[in-house]
Order: structure tokens, then C-alpha cells, then sequence
């Protein structure tokens, strides 16, 4: 559970931080570092996390991560569920953020099956989609769509 949280939570981070979150002036930001700070099962099927997520910001304006909802796949089965918490990461900074998410499986599918996908090493398979909703400075925040991302290019 640990791997999936971990996988599907910073999937979708660091695109949006990797592709300058969609707008032209922000294009810098980088990130450094992806760690997790604790995890705590809230039952058999979700987990809470502390995600931490270093981000080198040279811009001369603050982002904040308002939301992120994603979805992890296995072809078109979906695994689980993760959400993630505010943030804010100030501008002109290199910064380790703690970003509180929350991960759930779906319906029909149980953590021995999760935990099997990943002893196999078979996170080559799984996809995902994301909709972050960022703001800069104190603009309204926007959502950004990253559909049919591969979770093996953020672990």
C-alpha cells in the first residue's frame, strides 16, 4: 500500500510541477525529492500519508496546490483512488513541502492484490489520471487534466 500510495499520489505532483503546470511563467519549477514521511491505515482499504515533495521554484511567483484527485489503473480496471491536500510553494525557493493525501482502493479489489501487482515489480502496467487544481499568486485556481500517465515514470 505503501508503493501505491506513494506511486499514485506523486504521479500526478510532479507532472504538474514537471510541465510548469500548464502556464508559460512557471516553467522552471522542478522536482528535487519524493519521500513519505508516515503513513497511517484508516482501515482495511485507505490509508492517510504525509507526502514529502521537494520543489525547486526559481519563479518570481508563489503556486499553490489547491486539490488533486487521481485515479490508478491496470488497464482499464481501476485500482485505487488517491487525494492530496493544500499547498502552497513559495516562489523563488528549493523547499521540501509536506502534502497531506489519502489513498483508497476501489471497489472489488483488495490490498493482497495490490500487494502482489508489486512484489512482481508490475508497476510497468499501471496508468493513471489526475486533476490538480493550482492557482498562482491569488488568482482563481484552475484545473489541469493529465490523463494516461505512466506511474512507473514517478517512482
Amino acid at each position: 500500500m505503501k508503493r501505491f500510495l506513494k506511486a499514485a499520489a506523486v504521479f500526478a505532483l510532479a507532472a504538474a510541477v514537471l510541465s510548469g503546470c500548464g502556464i508559460a511563467r512557471v516553467k522552471d519549477l522542478d522536482v528535487s525529492s519524493v519521500g513519505l514521511k508516515y503513513i497511517v491505515p484508516t482501515s482495511s482499504r485507505s490509508v492517510d500519508a504525509v507526502l514529502l515533495l521537494g520543489i525547486d521554484n526559481p519563479s518570481s511567483l508563489p503556486l499553490k496546490l489547491h486539490n488533486l484527485e487521481g485515479t490508478v489503473r491496470m488497464g482499464s480496471k481501476v485500482l485505487g483512488y488517491v487525494t492530496a491536500g493544500e499547498v502552497e510553494i513559495q516562489k523563488r525557493s528549493d523547499m521540501v513541502y509536506e502534502i497531506p493525501c489519502t489513498a483508497t482502493l476501489a471497489d472489488g479489489v483488495s490490498i493482497l492484490e495490490v500487494v502482489k501487482l508489486y512484489s512482481r515489480g508490475s508497476v510497468d502496467v499501471l496508468r493513471a489520471d489526475a486533476v490538480l487544481y493550482v492557482s498562482i499568486g491569488k488568482r482563481a485556481p484552475i484545473p489541469l487534466r493529465f490523463n494516461d500517465l505512466s506511474v512507473k515514470d514517478f517512482t
